[in-house]
């Protein structure tokens, strides 16, 4: 048994350290909600004007749609502060995708404030909902004690459940962790 257990961990780190070719930090992440192909034909004002009813109706799919066009300038002029907005609106409602992009930027201060306790807040609700990159963030968050105690066994709990659905930068951190032995047991 423990020679399995040996195993299991000299694997996954070399998995984590292979996938990842640099260190990985908040500010390389991305809104967690891509774009998708329906959005990149909405690019003609009466779509647009469709969209933006849709949003102020309450839609969920179209507020992320919207926030995540001002936040890359797709059809619209760039405006964080919009992106901000409108993430927000779906992440009241409980999108984790939202929760998490919007968590990103109170942790960076784009579009708002910069405010940790607001980022922690917004990828917690968002990690709770299995949500892999709010997850990650959080296990980041718990390693640098930003908004959070410093923590390595919350920072390992938090990576390796991103690292469980696959998300690459926590696999890579949870290597380090383990290969460090900060937070292990």
């Amino acid at each position: 048994m423990r020679h399995m257990v040996g195993y299991s961990f000299r694997l996954t780190v070399c998995s984590a350290l292979l996938a990842s070719l640099g260190v990985f930090d908040l500010a390389d992440a991305a809104p967690a909600y891509p774009s998708t192909e329906v959005s990149q034909f909405l690019t003609t004002p009466p779509d647009f004007d469709v969209l933006l009813h849709a949003a102020d109706q309450g839609d969920i799919d179209s507020q992320k749609q919207l926030a995540d066009r001002y936040s890359r300038g797709d059809g619209v002029p760039e405006d964080l502060t919009k992106a901000a907005r409108w993430y927000h609106l779906a992440a009241e409602q409980g999108d984790p995708e939202a929760q998490s992009s919007l968590g990103l930027m109170y942790m960076n201060g784009q579009g708002v404030k910069k405010n940790s306790d607001l980022a922690v807040k917004w990828y917690r609700l968002a990690a709770e909902q299995n949500n892999a990159q709010a997850q990650y963030n959080l296990g980041l968050l718990c390693e640098k004690g930003e908004g959070v105690p410093k923590s390595d066994s919350e920072a390992l709990r938090w990576h390796h459940l991103a690292a469980e659905q696959g998300y690459s930068a926590a696999q890579y951190n949870l290597g380090v962790l383990y290969a460090t032995g900060r937070g292990v047991k």
